[in-house]
């Protein structure tokens, strides 16, 4: 694993293969960040693969990512939408669809009673209970939900619901959260 800030370079692609043996070019995010490195992927894939872990959130179709598609030798897709995506702009490329998930054995929906135990003896009987997480991406506008919010509690009351958010309180890609109540 070679960490970078942003999402590198022709350069640091070229030094990385040139000086280990790399087994596969794993990249993720959305394609518009990839530009540069596409340009190059003839030479990339000359002596290691590219793998892309993708997902693309609506339709229609983006066949304006069909080039970006085919520079690739394999495409996982995170969502079944991304996978049906991809198969109809470049179904030459080899792909599958392998969801962000967990294991169903260890986490699993509780009953809904002892949900409703648990809610109430950690936030109350009559609260709305929302569950936040993220990892602060520049498309979650984590900023936002705590903005939603609080127009939310205008409109239910401010002791009938609770934002619970897992998330960066010092998002660097959007403005700053509020200081967690548990922080000093």
């Amino acid at each position: 694993m070679f960490p970078v800030d942003g999402y590198g370079t022709q350069d640091i692609i070229r030094t990385v293969i040139k000086q280990n043996k790399i087994d596969i070019l794993w990249i993720m995010t959305d394609p518009r960040f990839y530009d540069w490195l596409w340009d190059i992927e003839d030479e990339i894939r000359s002596t290691t693969p590219i793998v892309y872990y993708h997902t693309w959130d609506n339709y229609p179709y983006p066949t304006f990512n069909r080039s970006a598609y085919l520079s690739n030798d394999y495409i996982a897709c995170i969502s079944k939408l991304t996978h049906d995506i991809v198969n109809k702009v470049s179904p030459e490329v080899p792909n599958c669809y392998l969801p962000h998930s967990v294991d169903m054995s260890v986490f699993r929906k509780y009953p809904e009673d002892q949900v409703a135990s648990l809610k109430e003896q950690h936030f109350g009987k009559d609260k709305f209970l929302i569950f936040f997480n993220s990892r602060n991406a520049r498309r979650k506008m984590t900023g936002s939900i705590v903005w939603w919010f609080s127009d939310f509690l205008d409109i239910v009351g401010k002791d009938k619901a609770l934002l619970l958010m897992h998330t960066d309180p010092k998002d660097i890609n959007r403005a700053k959260i509020l200081k967690p109540y548990f922080m000093n």
